[in-house]
């Protein structure tokens, strides 16, 4: 078993262990009826968490959710020794995370343009693989970006460890502040669960495909997307297009309740159908807005993704996005057992916050001392 896999099983069985015995969340026991231990394995305990937050969400329970993260925080903070003290306070930090609670997006400081080139320079010359990511296929066939727009491909993507590779990536995921934004988000120290990227090639007359059309996330208990666009993004550019205040349980059963039809058909389209069509969303959300998310190369974005988006198709020019996901608990889809080494020559570019309180939690995965 990998390091990473066991690190895992034990956080996993730790808050278990702490939640079944603390009386503070007893509310919370009936959720983990089934006592797992080691020997179950880890597929078993992300099981067990996933239904847990299923359950959770599809009961729209925002107090079950709250008591949850509760219990995470005081797990992190008790028995594990994960500190907030080195965390940033402020105005500029208060106002961004409140934006986030209250439109589903926040905007960050642009990333320079010297960066930018940096990283689209990079990119530009890194191998890349089409289509979706596919976790049975850890080894697609790799390509250049040119090959692969030649080739008609709808998307092209990047494995994790080109992506952490990259000058000022980790940089920009791990600020201090950033980190902080994302504990008062959160309610906790994140845990940073996946960086990708990727190119979604314009073409005038493709169709919507996967992720370009409406949905919402459920990645963990909660969770927040980070976005950097290396490529200038208008409405032509394929912007993150999003419906606000959607990622909130009570803002979702206020929807819920405005709507004039039958209870169980919104249910069964909301909870069941993963995509969404444009004419679904204004039948069942009750004629709102979308809100596209343009902005110029560099532009950074904080979106909660549990609010109902998609990533409009680009029809005029190509974009190229950063994405970062941050979370709660190691819910990941696929786990990474390759973590850039401190003092290594791969680490030259990531600042030494990034293995330091609370860094080193956030990055667990992905670097290691």
């Amino acid at each position: 078993m990998s390091v990473q896999i066991t690190k895992t099983v034990q956080w996993f069985l730790g808050l278990q262990s702490f939640i079944m015995t603390d009386p503070r969340y007893e509310g919370l026991r009936p959720l983990f009826s089934k006592n797992l231990n080691q020997e179950n394995g880890l597929m078993s305990l992300r099981s067990l968490h996933h239904a847990s937050y299923q359950a959770i969400f599809r009961n729209l329970s925002q107090p079950a959710e709250t008591m949850m993260i509760d219990a995470i925080d005081s797990f992190i903070s008790e028995k594990l020794g994960v500190s907030k003290n080195m965390l940033s306070e402020g105005k500029r930090i208060e106002a961004i995370a409140q934006n986030l609670v209250e439109s589903s997006y926040a905007m960050l400081p642009t990333v320079s343009g010297t960066k930018v080139a940096e990283m689209r320079d990079y990119f530009e010359r890194t191998p890349c693989y089409g289509g979706p990511y596919d976790p049975d296929c850890p080894e697609p066939a790799m390509f250049s970006v040119d090959e692969l727009r030649e080739q008609g491909e709808n998307t092209a993507r990047y494995k994790t460890r080109d992506v952490i590779e990259c000058p000022h990536v980790m940089r920009t995921a791990s600020d201090p502040a950033l980190l902080s934004i994302m504990t008062k988000h959160l309610g906790t120290v994140p845990m940073t669960l996946d960086y990708s990227c990727w190119w979604s090639f314009a073409q005038e007359d493709q169709n919507s495909q996967h992720a370009q059309l409406y949905h919402f996330d459920l990645a963990d208990y909660r969770f927040c997307l980070m976005f950097i666009y290396l490529t200038d993004v208008d409405m032509d550019g394929g912007p993150h297009t999003l419906f606000p205040q959607t990622h909130e349980m009570d803002d979702v059963a206020k929807i819920r309740e405005q709507y004039a039809g039958d209870a169980a058909e919104w249910d069964d389209w909301y909870f069941h159908n993963l995509r969404k069509t444009d004419d679904d969303m204004d039948r069942f959300f009750n004629g709102r807005e979308p809100v596209s998310l343009t902005g110029d190369k560099g532009s950074t974005l904080l979106v909660n993704t549990r609010s109902i988006h998609k990533g409009l198709v680009p029809t005029k020019q190509d974009r190229l996005i950063i994405q970062v996901v941050y979370g709660v608990t190691p819910m990941l889809q696929t786990l990474f057992d390759d973590p850039i080494k401190y003092g290594t020559p791969a680490a030259a570019h990531i600042p030494d916050w990034t293995f330091q309180p609370p860094g080193n939690y956030a990055n667990w995965f992905f670097a290691a001392k």
